[in-house]
């Protein structure tokens, strides 16, 4: 058996390569938005705004400098580059970006919101790579919230959206949502996330532990957050997508011919 496996992995390589993705030049799209989705303020962050590698068949961004999002003279929202309660930045970086070739699109956030309570809408690029025919998908998102005004605070989701964390294969999000033509494929954690006076609540939530079948060939994703921050209040976090092969099928296939073999 383990000859089997060992002959049907060699095979299984042979005949899947592995994706190489592609970017978008808009890395990372921010925006603060009604109830309605209609956005009030954005920032479309390209590379210039990022410090960047490629190692290893991932890309690496890192935010430059804290980004403020504007309507006129209103402040709406910060992005921060790092930790807002670290001045020195002798900590992490608070909003990189990785996206894989494998494909995989990751993103570390830290937000401020504004004066009053703000929603949120973090977009990732659209990522492109070579038609995957039988795809499955695995999402996961965690947020931290801060209450930074001594009133406590609250991350909660926008309605209609399920979740928080959205995952979309075959473009960008659609309307409202975006002007893509993409397919929603999970809508993950609900919330509400409540942190108490002073104090911060986190939470987290996944599609599962294992990956779960997309249902239909797929050659490119994206990401997007979509979430309500009560007034000047922190959130921070990160979200996953993963989208593989399926090895498992093709791998017993493979198997029973070569035990018939022998």
């Amino acid at each position: 058996m383990k000859r089997c496996v060992a002959s049907a992995l060699f095979v299984l390589l042979a005949v899947i390569p592995m994706a190489s993705a592609d970017m978008g030049e808009c890395l990372l799209e921010v925006s603060v938005c009604n109830e309605a989705g209609a956005c009030l303020g954005f920032c479309a962050l390209n590379a210039s705004s990022f410090t960047g590698h490629y190692e290893g068949g991932v890309h690496y961004y890192q935010l430059i400098a804290d980004v403020s999002i504007m309507s006129g003279e209103t402040l709406l929202g910060t992005l921060h580059a790092y930790d807002p309660n670290d001045p020195g930045h002798t900590g992490q970086p608070a909003t990189t970006l990785e996206y894989h070739n494998d494909p995989e699109v990751h993103l570390n956030f830290a937000l401020t919101a504004g004066t009053t309570d703000t929603i949120f809408q973090l977009t990732s690029s659209h990522v492109t790579f070579p038609t995957i025919a039988n795809p499955f998908g695995q999402s996961s998102v965690g947020v931290n919230v801060t209450d930074r005004n001594h009133n406590g605070a609250t991350l909660s989701r926008v309605s209609p959206l399920i979740g928080t964390s959205e995952s979309y294969v075959n473009g960008l999000p659609p309307a409202p949502y975006g002007s893509g033509t993409g397919s929603l494929w999970r809508d993950i954690l609900a919330g509400p996330v409540i942190a108490p006076l002073n104090g911060t609540h986190s939470q987290s939530d996944t599609t599962g532990v294992d990956p779960i079948a997309i249902g239909m060939p797929v050659s490119s994703m994206s990401s997007q957050l979509n979430f309500r921050v009560t007034a000047l209040d922190l959130v921070s976090g990160s979200s996953t997508f993963v989208i593989t092969p399926e090895p498992a099928g093709l791998l017993v296939l493979l198997c029973g011919l070569a035990l018939r073999r022998r």
